[in-house]
């Protein structure tokens, strides 16, 4: 999907290191189930490239080079700059806090957000376990989040984005927890209730 860039109000241009005739590519799941995500597409043209797209409110999205993906944060007026070398994403200039963090984020609490992982541990640990590393986790990303030296230079949608982010992981995957054991046991015909204490 195309869109013109008159009517664009988020602008990414970037450079690419060592670019050959390739492309990069933003990826928007306006509806966040991964069907018919908006994709728009930029040549690289003498290692440098622009992609364009209308925002209708604040959003998480992919810029994606070849099997490179950086999760960036987009907001109504934005303008990033962005540089990409063999391996990696970096930002051009001091000023982009919200994406900083985010890349940041991502990488430390990899594991935790690893959904093969999750299954294994809804799998194989008991309600109480699996909850206590729930716990464990949330309350270690909140003060991760909490502690960054320049959260007061993020933004109130961007703060709003990642306090519901951190409060999704702990309840989307605690009630996840009796369904997926559910599904996995044919022989189970009604989905146990979570201990109340924990909701």
């Amino acid at each position: 999907m195309s869109f013109s860039y008159a009517q664009n109000n988020v602008t990414i241009n970037g450079t690419v290191k060592n670019a050959g005739n390739d492309s990069v590519y933003l990826k928007v799941d306006k509806y966040f189930i991964g069907d018919k995500p908006d994709v728009v597409k930029s040549a690289i043209h003498g290692g440098n490239f622009t992609l364009g797209y209308k925002l209708d409110r604040s959003r998480v999205a992919e810029i994606i080079y070849k099997n490179q993906i950086l999760k960036v944060f987009l907001e109504p007026h934005n303008e990033l700059n962005v540089e990409i070398n063999d391996s990696s994403f970096s930002f051009r200039e001091k000023g982009m806090e919200n994406d900083y963090f985010l890349m940041e984020f991502s990488e430390k609490f990899k594991k935790d957000y690893d959904t093969a992982s999750l299954r294994e541990h809804m799998l194989n640990d008991n309600i109480d376990a699996f909850e206590m590393m729930l716990f464990d986790s949330r309350k270690k990303q909140m003060e991760f989040y909490k502690s960054y030296p320049h959260y007061n230079d993020l933004t109130s949608a961007f703060k709003s984005y990642i306090e519901n982010t951190i409060k999704y992981y702990y309840y989307g995957n605690l009630f996840s927890y009796p369904i997926i054991r559910g599904n996995a046991d044919r022989s189970v015909m009604t989905v146990a209730a979570l201990p109340a204490v924990m909701i």
